[in-house]
């Protein structure tokens, strides 16, 4: 029974987002051209070397092509969701029913952007077509099961990170501006720009630290087979390590904001 209330729910999602097939095309075409500017970047900057801080050119096309489709498979809007859920008063509504908020928004959220996602993958698939000599093939059977398991615990951490973000939403009256700069941090500490070994040593080390290194940067690092399958197995460990620290946080503020939503009447 439980799992069917959240099947139909799933349904509902994918259906309200096939509305909006037009404005998720127009994105999912400037996801393309940034891709496609990014690559000839590299190609500029491989014009006069063979390697770039250990990266061959194939390597790098590759990496910014891998990214993109991680990128767009762990892509959420829980944040600005939430956001618009506490201010317009929907949250009450939602508490009332009988399924859990954070459920029912990951499921909603996960499902409503198959869309978005796959419009991602055919544009990637596009790129790696235009430039297959360019483009690395693992066929290392075990690399893509490490590098799937990794795809699925990175499409949690974003969905965690982003709900966190979102339950400012509680203390603030707008939290766009931390919306905008958390995505944008995050696109830099998760390596969805460039490589992390572009960063000084002292970001890289900072940022090994945190959660970040092991999202699509550390995805990627399985797929081109840059870390063997011990290091990738641990990886996976540290990644299950920051899923239970930041869900267990997660459930402690989302304690805190639903207590301060009750006591200002909201």
């Amino acid at each position: 029974m439980e799992i069917k209330k959240y099947w139909t729910l799933a349904k509902l999602s994918f259906q309200q987002q096939l509305i909006y097939r037009g404005n998720i095309l127009m994105y999912r075409f400037g996801e393309f051209a940034s891709t496609l500017i990014l690559i000839l970047v590299w190609f500029v900057v491989y014009s006069r070397r063979d390697l770039l801080e250990g990266y061959t050119l194939a390597e790098m096309i590759t990496y910014s092509a891998g990214v993109g489709i991680v990128g767009a498979l762990s892509r959420t809007w829980i944040a600005d969701i939430i956001e618009r859920d506490v201010h317009r008063g929907n949250l009450s509504t939602y508490l009332l029913k009988p399924v859990s908020y954070i459920r029912y928004r990951f499921i909603y959220d996960f499902s409503g952007k198959q869309i978005s996602s796959w419009f991602s993958i055919f544009t990637s698939i596009i790129v790696i077509f235009l430039l297959q000599r360019y483009f690395v093939v693992n066929t290392d059977m075990v690399g893509w099961s490490l590098f799937f398991i990794s795809v699925a615990n990175v499409v949690l951490l974003h969905f965690i990170l982003s709900f966190l973000v979102g339950l400012l939403s509680f203390w603030f009256i707008q939290i766009g501006g931390f919306v905008y700069t958390s995505d944008v941090l995050l696109r830099i500490m998760t390596g969805s720009y460039i490589p992390l070994e572009l960063f000084p040593q002292i970001f890289k080390s900072v940022v090994s630290f945190l959660p970040f290194a092991y999202m699509e940067y550390f995805s990627m690092q399985i797929y081109l087979g840059k870390i063997s399958t011990l290091e990738a197995i641990k990886g996976l460990g540290i990644q299950l390590f920051w899923i239970i620290v930041l869900a267990l946080l997660a459930k402690i503020f989302w304690k805190k904001a639903l207590k301060r939503y009750e006591s200002v009447g909201m």
